[in-house]
């Protein structure tokens, strides 16, 4: 069996759920009949369940929901081959440190250019760090599940939103996460208004402040 990219025709949600005419992008399941509106991909997480923008269907087969499960995550795997970068060397050196203290160390990473959300993030305190490096074999394979708890989660929405895979890659997506991280537990999302209006406002007045000195910048010293 070939082991190409999924094509609509192979998709098995389109055997289990029908398009609406009347209605673009809503699909009807053929066993509740119940109406999704979201395109064939909200249909697949209705016939799979277990996801929070839609319920479940209560009437499909277990062997149905796996079909159609084991189809999404085989689709999620071939865009990511196609999507993501791969990661930098020494993009986990912190999680996973070499027990090899008498290696040499790395070369020092370049310097980076600082961004809009450098003023906001702040690096993790030095104490912070030695402390997981002294508890690592006591806690190491709890840090590890609990890592691995929180990328499943992540992954999940990133399939739930179908963001690209290269999202990961951006610094935002990473001092997003930090900033997360010293907050600890408890911390409560942003609302859909407060990204549409409150923070998007800022980060316009943000980028429109760079810009200014940026152009200074140039006055002087040129482009």
């Amino acid at each position: 069996m070939s082991d190409s990219v999924p094509t609509k025709e192979q998709d098995p949600a389109r055997k289990h759920a029908t398009p609406v005419s009347s209605k673009p992008g809503s699909w009807v399941c053929n066993y509740c009949k119940k109406i999704t509106s979201g395109g064939v991909q909200r249909a697949k997480q209705h016939i799979v369940g277990g996801y929070k923008n839609v319920t479940a269907c209560t009437m499909v087969s277990d062997h149905i929901k796996e079909e159609v499960r084991s189809f999404m995550l085989k689709k999620a795997e071939a865009k990511a081959t196609t999507q993501m970068m791969p990661p930098p060397p020494n993009l986990y050196d912190e999680y996973e440190e070499d027990e090899d203290e008498g290696q040499t160390s790395k070369p020092p990473p370049s310097k980076k250019r600082k961004g809009p959300m450098d003023k906001y993030v702040c690096p993790t305190p030095p104490d912070v760090l030695k402390g997981r490096k002294d508890k690592k074999e006591v806690f190491g394979k709890s840090d590890k599940e609990l890592r691995d708890r929180a990328c499943a989660e992540i992954a999940r929405w990133f399939y739930d939103a179908s963001l690209p895979f290269n999202a990961v890659n951006y610094d935002s997506f990473k001092s997003s996460l930090e900033l997360v991280g010293q907050y600890g537990s408890g911390f409560k999302p942003p609302t859909m208004y407060e990204l549409r209006v409150p923070f998007l406002k800022k980060e316009v007045k943000e980028t429109e402040k760079q810009l200014v000195e940026h152009k200074t910048e140039w006055s002087s010293k040129g482009c």
